[in-house]
């Protein structure tokens, strides 16, 4: 047989394949060989790094050495080989062997030279480990995606180690993994395992931890094999082995005092293998594996749909643990999750299978190392209610009793269409739970879509399971619970999410699928993770700090386990950049996207259940009883139209006001003339008015009014008049969400009290343009029509907005930008070196010198002023109590509909004049909780300035 050096190159790039010491798991990805001749075998050294080599062996003959390297990215060095069909005969046993050498090979060039010569069929060096691989119809066979690559993923023997050297030396031909252990007995082959551990483990710099030149491994596991047929006879485990070895002089290996103890550990650490340790999967891989097939449709109306089974009802990632990166949650000890399962779907595996028309199969291969497939007991409990707490001894919805095993925990089936962008998903249960009679009925390993309704991924399944993000939070809006796995608990679960939030999220969904096709199609989310950006609209935050992920934005603690409302869902989805491009693009408005969401169900869907609830959703509509608000009409909302004339003034704000003078401002009707009527008492009758004035403007000043003194008003148009309304004069409104829950009509604005769309519970704010008028769609996201101030209209304060317009993927520099931070007064002195404040000036060019001078806050007032920002030119740093007036109720949160960027963990200061304090200013801190804390002036600050708002018409 011709001899040829296979894989030459040492310097070859590989990626993370995880190990003893931690690393991820993810399989290297040489360059692909052509599969028909080449097939590239890849695998690991455990722990060695140093003069060690790894031989490829055809029977006794040596097809070549390759030099493993370690790379920055792996825990453990890595070797490669390429084989050639024609270089190895069909039937001959293929090995690696891992050998301790005085000095290993270091030139991969003088090592290929050396190959074409023929290999030396002896190596000198000490065997370390060895597995068998099989005939070369048997690797090649595991390149189970076809890729052209064998990787330790996919043929574990690859993994040079003592575990994979143990078993390969203990198996009997045709055995598996599983099947040598079983006859070995587990306890005794943890025993045998770590004796061929100890000694032939590495320490830290990567050479052998004990002196083992008087025992070679292939004494050693030459014994293996009759070591395992005898140990049974002293019992089990490693007091068996240790009595064996004691009593029978025949075996090469012999323990010294110490040694006992020391084998136990290696044994218990088998025992108890972290998933940090790449061999976790060879241990997994000797229990027994279990198979379920899936049959299971799709809706009509997806493109390139790819189908993956995902594992895991709750995060957990081993390989942070110890990290900076760690959180309370993650355990070493518990597998990743969620992850994507191998697939299997007509001989091919891999991530990902393909339907067949609106059909798919596929198949899932499971072992069972916890050994809880007949046992079955997935979490079952009802998510969190408000009146129940948790016992966190005994719940398995709890993180730390989470069930995580492969057996019990919850298994997704995830519909991926790169075309539309669109993530669809179903829960579908455990393992052990879907093979078990009560549902697969006929036992036949087979589940189809008729014994399990969830294997239809249909549009209401999918919106169930994003729903089920937020519903099976703990009640105060975290994620130390897990979904239910038990199939009836998951119905429960649906059948707790209201119906109006369950039709909104099917209605995204749809809108995700139809607004690839559709000219005037919008689509919400043109990125990978359409299922997390319509789960961030139920208020989640996935990064949130010790997965906090229940957004602290909807109500009190005691609500945070609740569905946000419509109005707050209604008014998110249309904070989406993609949504209001598409919005602006097409002309239309939420309520009519939605409604032509809806009807498109019925052309993408021919599942029952979705052409049920779309079909009752249109119904509802037409007869006007929907959560859909109507299309609004001359700015009026469903509820004002029920009140209000078509033609009346609305849009009326409260623009600004100051000592002696009020501003006010309504929409543009294009009326030739207004006329404002004003008096100290009610009136209905303008003709009774002690006071009026006429303008062509949609703003007016009036001057001369007394502080403190409530004024009456009407305001006249070429249609019907305004409704009357009231101001008291000098009214500084820190009572803004007081009618959070007042659902009536407001006749100055057009919509309801409560309506969101001016501001999260009934804040009432209007977006203002730099010319100090309002702008022209109120409804489209900052990104797509930025503003630049926004309006109390109740109070008439003006906040300047911070520039933050995203332009070719950055945030445009801006003389109040959102990323500007300035120290307090125009006194701080700060050296430069030492300053680590940031400003911009009126040209958009970064301050470098003078910054102390130049990015201080009357700097900032001062720069506004000057420009006349908004039309405003009374601008100054605002007081806690005006600050705490735009914040969220219940929360002190921004609403980033109307102050986006605002981040909820800003410093921002206020106004402060203190003769005590001299070094000190006052700032207001936006975590958690928000509070004023005193720092050094010369601790640069955001800013948000506030004005007592526009003023018009001077006297």
């Amino acid at each position: 047989m011709k001899k040829s050096l296979l894989g030459l190159s040492v310097a070859f790039a590989l990626s993370a394949c995880g190990g003893g010491g931690g690393g991820d798991t993810t399989t290297p990805t040489p360059d692909k060989p052509t599969p028909s001749v080449t097939k590239t075998i890849t695998g690991f050294v455990s722990g060695y790094t140093q003069d060690t080599v790894v031989v490829l062996k055809a029977g006794d003959e040596i097809l070549g050495q390759f030099v493993p390297t370690k790379s920055e990215s792996e825990a453990h060095p890595r070797y490669q080989f390429d084989i050639k069909e024609t270089d190895v005969p069909a039937g001959v046993a293929l090995s690696v062997e891992a050998y301790i050498t005085a000095k290993a090979e270091t030139d991969a060039a003088t090592r290929a030279d050396d190959s074409k010569d023929g290999a030396a069929n002896e190596i000198d060096g000490r065997l370390l480990f060895k597995t068998d691989l099989g005939n070369r119809e048997t690797l090649f066979s595991s390149d189970t995606n076809n890729d052209g690559i064998v990787a330790n993923t996919e043929n574990l023997a690859l993994d040079l180690a003592a575990t994979t050297t143990t078993l390969s030396a203990l198996k009997i031909h045709g055995e598996s993994y599983t099947d040598t252990v079983k006859r070995v007995g587990r306890d005794n082959f943890y025993a045998i395992a770590g004796l061929v551990h100890y000694f032939t483990d590495s320490d830290e710099q990567g050479k052998s931890v004990i002196d083992t030149t008087t025992v070679d491994s292939s004494d050693l596991l030459a014994e293996v094999k009759g070591i395992a047929a005898k140990i049974s006879q002293y019992g089990e485990g490693v007091d068996a082995l240790t009595a064996l070895l004691a009593d029978d002089d025949k075996y090469s290996v012999y323990l010294v005092d110490g040694h006992n103890e020391s084998i136990k550990a290696k044994s218990d650490r088998l025992k108890n293998m972290p998933y940090t340790d790449s061999l976790r999967s060879v241990i997994d891989a000797t229990f027994p594996t279990r198979t379920l097939t899936f049959e299971g449709k799709l809706i009509k109306g997806l493109k390139s749909p790819e189908i993956s089974i995902q594992i895991g009802a709750f995060e957990n990632n081993p390989y942070l643990v110890g990290t900076p990166q760690d959180d309370y949650f993650n355990n070493a000890h518990k597998p990743k999750r969620p992850v994507n399962l191998p697939v299997t779907n007509k001989g091919k595996t891999g991530e990902v299978v393909y339907p067949d028309g609106e059909s798919f199969r596929l198949t899932i291969e499971l072992t069972d190392p916890a050994n809880t497939f007949e046992s079955c007991q997935p979490a079952h409990l009802a998510p969190y209610t408000n009146s129940g707490g948790i016992n966190t001894n005994s719940d398995p919805r709890w993180f730390s009793n989470a069930k995580m095993d492969n057996m019990q925990d919850l298994l997704t089936a995830i519909v991926y269409d790169p075309t539309t962008g669109v993530e669809m998903r179903s829960l579908l249960g455990s393992f052990c739970e879907l093979a078990s009679r009560s549902i697969d009925r006929n036992q036949d390993g087979v589940i189809t879509d008729i014994e399990l309704p969830a294997l239809r991924v249909s549009i209401e399944n999918s919106a169930h399971a994003i729903l089920a993000e937020r519903s099976s939070l703990a009640h105060h809006g975290g994620a130390q619970t897990t979904k239910p796995v038990q199939v009836d608990a998951i119905q429960e679960l649906f059948s707790r999410h209201p119906k109006e939030q369950l039709e909104f999220m099917m209605a995204v969904i749809a809108m995700q699928i139809t607004g690839y096709d559709d000219d005037a199609g919008i689509v919400p989310d043109n990125a990978d993770d359409f299922f997390r950006t319509a789960a961030t609209l139920l208020g989640i935050v996935y990064d949130e700090e010790n997965r906090m992920i229940g957004q602290n934005h909807m109500g009190g603690n005691d609500r945070k386990y609740q569905m946000p409302e419509m109005t707050v869902l209604y008014n998110f989805l249309s904070q989406l950049e993609d949504v209001s491009v598409g919005m602006l693009q097409s002309g239309l408005n939420l309520p009519d996207l939605l409604k032509r969401s809806t009807e498109s169900i019925l052309k993408i869907s021919h599942f029952d259940s979705d052409v049920n609830r779309s079909t009752a959703l249109l119904q509802d509509i037409k007869d006007r009883i929907s959560w859909l608000p109507d299309v609004p009409q001359n700015g009026l909302d469903y509820t004002c139209n029920t009140v209000l004339e078509k033609d009346q003034l609305v849009g009326i704000a409260l623009r600004g006001q100051g000592k002696g003078w009020m501003t006010l401002g309504w929409s543009d009707t294009k009326s030739a003339k207004y006329t404002i009527y004003w008096d100290t008492k009610p009136f209905t009758d303008v003709t009774k008015a002690e006071n009026q004035a006429s303008t062509s403007q949609t703003l007016h000043t009036l001057n001369g009014l007394k502080e403190y003194q409530t004024y009456h008003f009407i305001i006249e148009h070429d249609g019907t008049a305004s409704a009357p309304f009231s101001v008291r004069k000098g009214d500084l409104g820190i009572l803004n969400k007081a009618d959070h829950g007042n659902s009536d009509c407001d006749p100055l604005t057009g919509v309801a009290v409560n309506s969101h769309a001016n501001g999260y519970g009934a804040m009432s704010l209007l977006k203002v343009g730099g010319n100090g008028l309002p702008i022209d769609r109120q409804d489209l996201h900052y990104q797509v029509m930025p503003f630049d101030c926004v309006t109390e209209v109740k109070q008439g304060r003006t906040w300047a907005v911070p520039h933050a317009v995203v332009k070719d993927g950055d945030r445009e520099r801006h003389w109040y930008g959102i990323d500007n931070r300035y120290s307090f007064g125009k006194d701080t002195i700060v050296a430069d070196a030492n300053f680590n404040g940031f400003c911009v000036n009126e040209q958009g060019e970064t301050i470098k010198s003078n910054m102390a001078k130049e990015c201080n806050t009357d700097r900032l007032v001062e720069r506004a002023n000057t420009a006349n920002h908004c039309g405003i030119s009374n601008w100054r740093l605002p007081t806690a109590m005006e600050m705490m007036n735009i914040t969220v109720m219940h929360t002190n949160h921004f609403d980033r509909n109307f102050f986006p960027n605002m981040d909820q963990n800003q410093q921002l200061w206020m106004a402060w004049d203190s003769e005590r304090y001299k070094k000190a200013a006052f700032s207001l801190d936006f975590n958690t909780d928000t509070r004023g804390s005193a720092y050094l002036r010369t601790d640069p600050k955001q800013v948000l300035l506030v004005s007592d708002g526009i003023r018009v018409n001077k006297q």
